[in-house]
């Protein structure tokens, strides 16, 4: 009797498993549906849903961003879920910029000289820079976003004399001449000038 009554109960539960799973069908979902199921889930008692809700709309990236900040701007949801709606539409935004930098960056791709003998080279993310006085340096680029034509990017020096510092810089492309300006101490430059801390070059593409 013990075995049949325990055959029972796991026939039942196995029963009860799928029609849950055909209630709720993921396959079925189109991503809208997707997109506000994880939304809704934002919000869930369940720290580990949340989390998982979390990463998924930032997976999706772009075609949830109305909806996150639809969710982020929203007075009915609770704060748990206007926060990470928040969070996550912020951080599919960076990402979303720092594509678009990336493209604009790669038009700057190549060899650079400058009066001086200063000399620059661009390749994919990194870039190789010499000059008299400080001598060879090179590193990684990170593409920022784009503002009005001019890409914000970061110099992450991995060798040189300013070995681990990061120097913040904007360029402008106008034909072959590509102008650059930097700052390692100072607030991000606006402006292609030299002043104070921050250092302008006008570079000249060197012909292959």
């Amino acid at each position: 009797m013990r075995t049949c009554t325990f055959v029972g109960a796991v026939v039942g539960i196995i029963l009860i498993a799928q029609a849950g799973t055909l209630r709720a069908d993921p396959g079925n979902e189109t991503e809208t549906d997707r997109v506000v199921r994880l939304i809704k889930q934002l919000g869930d008692d369940a720290f580990a849903k949340r989390e998982a809700a979390s990463k998924e709309l930032d997976a999706i990236g772009a075609p949830a961003l109305d909806a996150l900040r639809k969710a982020a701007s929203d007075d009915d949801p609770d704060p748990e879920t206007r926060q990470r709606a928040e969070q996550t539409a912020r951080a599919v935004t960076r990402r979303i910029r720092a594509a678009t930098a990336r493209k604009e960056l790669a038009k700057s791709e190549g060899s650079w000289q400058a009066a001086g003998d200063v000399k620059m080279t661009i390749n994919g993310d990194r870039f190789i820079s010499s000059t008299p006085g400080t001598g060879a340096r090179n590193g990684k680029l990170i593409a920022i976003e784009i503002r009005e034509k001019v890409v914000l990017v970061d110099f992450v020096v991995e060798e040189g004399d300013v070995k681990g510092r990061t120097a913040q810089g904007i360029l402008r492309l106008e034909g072959d001449t590509l102008h650059y300006c930097v700052t390692f101490v100072e607030a991000r430059p606006t402006e292609f000038q030299t002043a104070g801390e921050r250092y302008y070059i006008a570079w000249k593409r060197v012909p292959k």
